[in-house]
């Protein structure tokens, strides 16, 4: 069995890689046409830096693929003929129509599934029932990665499919962070950086809501326009999302812990958006202040989102609990209320925040890692993305 489970995972592996290199095959295409096109230098300038990047990361997925085709070549001649024709007929998703997660085994990580048509199944041992929730789809997705406003994030899709969550105890992190489960998540779309402070300025003068601390006029700092925007609660992010929703018609709202993980750990359970081996020059940490949200190209995930560790920690849709010292919510994740908008009861609630910020140490920088604060919390080392569900 212990073959079958490693052929499965780089089956997913390469699945979830093939998908991601046809996406950025595609947007290579169009950015190559509006390239043609443009007329203006520095937007071909910015034009041709993005394709620059596209291109590095496809070449990285084409390598990665090749090393991927092989292990799964190898795995699949060392499996018995009657393994084999097991494994042949293996699902490892469960149907959009009706979902069945496959039940893990006594002792082992639950599987959580969430699937497009709004149905979430945990199992834990073999005991817990599905719970179906309900979740909204949206219209005009399939414009989604072309903004509609000038001022609407960058967005990149990370493909339906499961990814492994949290970490396994030999690894000694927090228990918070454990156990290491698999999620399957449908298809979103996440900003490609934290929101800047440019785009966050367009919702103060637009809407009148109340500017950071530090802006000058309900303005920000001249030199910090493609910096995140810092000093901003969980609440003060929530009303961006809702803004931006009004304003374009699509249904931006901040990330689930679970999906903000997924894009920047790809489905390989790795420690880090680049790999599993910590890089310097890869994102904004033990520093003083924060950087612009494009300064670690280097940094980016397997996706190409920018910016997942370090500079600032980004809040999640996700409670932590009504207290510091213990969660009302625990792993393995699932759509149980943790995610809800209010907490009734609660005198305080703390929300997870993820990434680490620009103050932080290599050991808190880490995918999996979790912090939280309270939602009316304001600092200068937290910020936010934001994310819109795929129908």
């Amino acid at each position: 069995m212990g073959s079958i489970g490693s052929q499965e995972r780089l089956q997913i592996r390469r699945d979830d890689l093939q998908a991601h290199w046809d996406l950025q095959r595609q947007k290579l295409s169009a950015l190559e046409r509006e390239k043609i096109l443009e007329t203006r230098v520095e937007e071909e300038m910015r034009l041709e830096g993005k394709i620059k990047r596209i291109k590095d990361q496809l070449q990285s997925l084409e390598e990665e693929l090749v090393l991927v085709e092989r292990e799964l070549q190898s795995a699949q001649s060392a499996l018995t003929p009657d393994q084999a024709q097991a494994d042949a007929g293996l699902d490892i998703s469960p149907s959009p129509a009706m979902p069945s997660p496959a039940m893990p085994s006594p002792g082992m990580p639950g599987q959580t599934h969430i699937v497009n048509q709004g149905s979430i199944g945990v199992n834990i041992g073999q005991s817990c029932a599905p719970v179906h929730i309900h979740m909204p789809s949206v219209p005009g997705m399939e414009k989604a990665l072309q903004p509609i406003l000038p001022y609407e994030p960058e967005m990149i899709e990370i493909p339906e499919g499961p990814f492994l969550m949290g970490s396994q105890p030999e690894e000694g992190y927090p228990e918070h962070e454990r156990p290491q489960h698999s999620v399957h998540l449908p298809a979103f779309f996440i900003s490609t950086t934290p929101i800047t402070n440019a785009q966050y300025e367009h919702f103060v003068r637009q809407s009148g809501h109340d500017a950071p601390k530090g802006w000058l006029l309900r303005k920000p700092p001249s030199e910090k326009h493609d910096h995140p925007v810092t000093q901003v609660n969980w609440h003060d992010a929530a009303a961006y999302c809702a803004w931006l929703y009004g304003q374009s018609g699509r249904a931006y709202r901040l990330p689930t812990e679970a999906e903000w993980e997924k894009a920047a750990r790809f489905s390989d359970a790795r420690l880090y958006p680049w790999g599993n081996e910590w890089q310097v020059h890869c994102c904004n940490y033990g520093a003083e202040d924060t950087s612009p949200v494009d300064a670690f190209p280097q940094g980016a995930s397997a996706y190409g989102c920018l910016d997942m560790l370090g500079n600032v920690r980004e809040w999640t849709s996700t409670i932590w609990g009504s207290s510091p010292t213990q969660a009302d919510f625990f792993y393995p994740f699932q759509q149980d209320g943790r995610d809800a908008t209010s907490f009734p009861g609660a005198g305080s609630v703390f929300r997870i925040h993820r990434g680490g910020s620009f103050r932080d140490t290599p050991i808190h920088l880490r995918c999996s890692a979790r912090g939280f604060s309270p939602e009316s919390s304001k600092v200068a080392w937290c910020g936010f993305r934001v994310v819109m569900v795929k129908e």
